[in-house]
């Protein structure tokens, strides 16, 4: 999958730049609609604008802060991808409340909950790299 370049940006415009693409593709259009994403199972993925710091971040451990994680944000636009069913290499995998998206080429995962409305909430996405979580995954996912 293609992903979004922030040429010449700072990293403070290259996080404003992100939010903007966030909320453009996954909340609201540019004429302050709702946007509407539905799963291949027809299940509707709900966004909140406050998923963005957890959802393009990466916790600096020295610093102990939050930091924007421009590895996150080039794969802004994979989400909807990966949901919709462009992505035929991605599988998905529900466990409980719990539904997971892998593209095991990208090592790339996405993380939903389940509602009691039939709706899927979403919670992050990232590019897996921990030898402990890849473990997790082809045990629970793959």
């Amino acid at each position: 999958m293609k992903e979004y370049k922030y040429k010449n940006l700072t990293s403070l415009e290259a996080e404003k730049k992100c939010k903007e693409l966030f909320i453009e593709n996954y909340i609201k259009d540019k004429n302050n609609n709702r946007i509407i994403i539905k799963t291949l199972n027809n299940e509707k993925v709900i966004f909140e604008e406050k998923a963005f710091s957890h959802a393009f971040s990466y916790r600096n451990k020295i610093l102990n802060i939050e930091d924007f994680s421009y590895q996150r944000a080039r794969r802004v636009l994979w989400i909807k991808e990966i949901l919709i069913g462009n992505n035929s290499s991605a599988i998905r995998k529900d466990i409980g409340k719990d539904v997971f998206y892998y593209d095991k080429s990208e090592n790339y995962l996405i993380y939903l909950k389940k509602l009691k409305s039939g709706n899927l909430l979403f919670i992050t996405h990232y590019v897996v790299k921990s030898d402990k979580k890849l473990k997790w995954i082809k045990k629970k996912i793959i």
